[in-house]
């Protein structure tokens, strides 16, 4: 017993010198490892810019101290184009592609002795949308002339309409007092009377001409003279902009309330930047319908454009708004009565009216009416609102409606959406819902598709 006790201590002893003399030799053990080499700086690369369904924008960048250079682009292994790039960043545009197809593209330069190759990267064009709507329609109005204007959807469950609405009363009479304003809370419509009285206001329920919806406690609504600031259960008047006005307010835009425009009749636009308010100079007196803005992909700047007609003669002006909050005048040439506008920077511009109006990547060009010979609709058009280049849609008179999912333009409109003597003024859409607003002969009415 005793000598494998001793037997047992010695192999302890020993095992605890080797885990010494390991230990030692790790902390005397000063080599590090091998740092991984840099890798060395491409000398040109390529970056996706955006897309749609037949087209993909490619950005082009190369070293300073290379230019001028020539540069080969391959899309999956073949040449597709070679070109001069005299300047760091160049874009290109590659055409006729396949609908929801995945390329492969790479860059290559050969100067002054040295070969570079860019990374590959995979890019894949946007799918078509679907042209499927559920529609229901909804009418409003007892008596007298009701009307809505304009809707702006928060989301699905959260949706605001503004107009003018006559009802009856609980005896069943005429009530004089109009509603100017409707909510969707996800299962039904109800109307609202939101009290818009103050200095600038005479009245205590008047009829609102435009609404934008930033968030739920965010909406901005005019009654055409001034701006009022709703959280949905209040309304705080804004009063000062009033006299910056040449006619009354139709439309509203902005991303945040630091950043909004109004637009309206006999030409009149002003800017708020969140504490104060700007005239700015139109250089027309028609009334101003639209305005809508986007952030070009290209500079990553937003871009502003607003539009106008006159019923009167076929006149249209398309106004840019600059950075400065200067104007810059846009080739209308061969547009008729401008109503509706909606665009993605640098890649497509649409304008509404007696016509569908299309021009492409710069909005300086000539416009292309793609309703000529009347071949899409033979109906007047009005609103227009997109979710991105494959899904954009037109509402207009006698309940059309038209949608473009990408590839093509279709009239969408059934039994359901039209009207025997109406239009739809103002369209929004969200995602996969749409709800258009407007009139069919005395009474408001209410579009609501989903998909």
């Amino acid at each position: 017993m005793k000598q494998n006790i001793t037997t047992i201590l010695k192999l302890i002893s020993h095992f605890c010198l080797f885990t010494f003399a390991v230990l030692v030799l790790a902390s005397c053990n000063t080599t590090e490892p091998p740092k991984p080499k840099p890798e060395k700086p491409k000398l040109i690369e390529l970056k996706e810019i955006t897309k749609s369904c037949t087209e993909i924008f490619i950005k082009v960048s190369t070293k300073d101290t290379l230019l001028p250079t020539n540069v080969i682009l391959q899309r999956d292994g073949k040449e597709i184009t070679s070109f001069y790039q005299t300047k760091a960043d160049t874009t290109l545009i590659d055409t006729g592609l396949a609908v929801e197809q995945t390329y492969t593209y790479q860059a290559i330069i050969k100067n002054k002795g040295e070969e570079g190759k860019s990374k590959e990267i995979e890019i894949s064009t946007l799918p078509t949308t679907s042209s499927n709507f559920t529609w229901e329609t909804y009418t409003f109005g007892e008596h007298s002339s009701s009307i809505i204007n304009d809707v702006a959807i928060i989301n699905e469950n959260d949706i605001w309409a503004v107009g003018e609405i006559y009802m009856n009363d609980s005896t069943g009479n005429s009530d004089p007092q109009a509603y100017n304003a409707i909510h969707w809370d996800g299962q039904k419509w109800e109307l609202k009377r939101i009290f818009y009285y103050g200095n600038c206001s005479a009245v205590k329920y008047p009829p609102l001409y435009a609404i934008l919806g930033l968030s739920k406690n965010n909406i901005i609504i005019t009654n055409g003279g001034s701006i009022g600031w709703y959280d949905g259960e209040n309304v705080k008047l804004d009063c000062r902009v009033n006299s910056l006005l040449n006619g009354a307010i139709v439309k509203i835009w902005g991303n945040s309330n630091n950043d909004l425009y109004v637009v309206g009749r006999n030409g009149s636009i002003a800017h708020y930047d969140g504490t104060s308010w700007s005239k700015i100079e139109s250089g027309t007196n028609l009334t101003i319908h639209n305005i809508y803005g986007d952030v070009n992909p290209f500079s990553g700047e937003t871009e502003i454009i607003c539009c106008g007609s006159t019923i009167k003669s076929k006149n249209s002006e398309i106004i840019k708004i600059k950075n400065d909050l200067t104007t810059e005048k846009i080739n209308a040439h061969n547009i008729y009565y401008a109503f509706g506008i909606w665009f993605k920077p640098g890649i497509r511009y649409y304008i509404t009216g007696n016509g569908l109006y299309e021009n492409k990547y710069n909005h300086k060009t000539q416009w292309v009416d793609l309703n000529k010979g009347r071949k899409i609709t033979s109906n007047f058009m009005n609103g227009i609102d997109g979710n991105g280049l494959n899904d954009i849609f037109v509402s207009g008179a006698f309940g059309e409606i038209l949608h473009y999912n990408g590839i093509k333009w279709k009239s969408i409109k059934n039994e359901v959406t039209s009207l025997i003597n109406g239009s739809y003024f103002s369209i929004s859409t969200k995602n996969n819902i749409v709800v258009a607003v407007g009139y069919d002969r005395n009474k408001a009415i209410i579009l609501f598709g989903k998909r």
